[in-house]
């Protein structure tokens, strides 16, 4: 086992010494692929070689079936409707915030910190993957709202170029400090105050199924990545152990 294995926590064990190869097929949540595919190919070929790691990226629906029938051994994907089938080690608790037009920002005289409630009236840019869009809708009825959906889209970034362009405003999780969306304007995110429940970024396999090394080595890069982002709520989750 070399250096770089050891940093990234592979325990030794009987076959540790033996260096790991082959393909392994790790399975992404479309909207965090273009924040943490690269970073994670990254860290997995430098510590990892003679592995070729390759992504199957969808929806959480897509994910489950795709582990199910083999066709990744492991996935980084959200809590959102993963069933018994499953097991969950969570490696981060992400909250709903808001995201709004520049212009939307500047009348709200630089507060970072609104309430939904506060936009009730506003044309509303759902982000409506299976399950997500589920998510997203709960908080509003948990505050007795209706939201006026304007547009659903499956796209991320086209979510965050209609927000931009002034046509409403939308909830996201994953946190951007990057505000230039593909429309060439910014969108501006806001926390929210409400008492609303976080998404869970998990790592997802199947329980009926021991894991390999090479998804346990995809495992650990994927925890040091978390662990050592700034912001992330990792000191939250305690020991991270699998959800059963």
């Amino acid at each position: 086992m070399d250096r770089r294995q050891r940093q990234i926590g592979i325990r030794d064990s009987p076959s540790a010494s033996e260096a790991l190869a082959g393909e392994l097929a790790g399975g992404i949540y479309a909207p965090l692929a273009p924040f943490r595919a690269p970073e994670i190919l990254d860290r997995f070929e430098a510590a990892f070689p003679e592995v070729q790691l390759t992504f199957f990226e969808g929806d959480q629906g897509s994910l489950q079936e795709a582990l199910h029938d083999g066709r990744c051994e492991v996935a980084l994907m959200y809590d959102l409707g993963v069933d018994h089938r499953f097991a969950r080690t969570v490696i981060d608790r992400v909250p709903p915030h808001v995201i709004v037009p520049e212009a939307r920002a500047q009348a709200l005289a630089g507060r970072s910190v609104v309430s939904l409630r506060e936009f009730a009236d506003d044309p509303f840019i759902l982000l409506n993957l299976p399950h997500t869009g589920d998510y997203y809708l709960r908080l509003f009825r948990q505050l007795g709202l209706e939201p006026r959906i304007r547009h659903v889209s499956l796209g991320y970034e086209t979510v965050r170029s209609y927000v931009a362009r002034g046509h409403g405003y939308s909830i996201l999780n994953q946190w951007l400090d990057q505000s230039l969306t593909y429309s060439g304007k910014r969108v501006v995110p806001l926390r929210l105050s409400d008492e609303f429940p976080p998404t869970e970024v998990s790592l997802v396999q199947r329980r009926d199924i021991s894991p390999t090394r090479k998804a346990q080595a995809f495992v650990e890069v994927c925890r040091d990545i978390y662990q050592g982002s700034e912001g992330v709520s990792t000191p939250s989750i305690g020991r991270n152990e699998p959800s059963h």
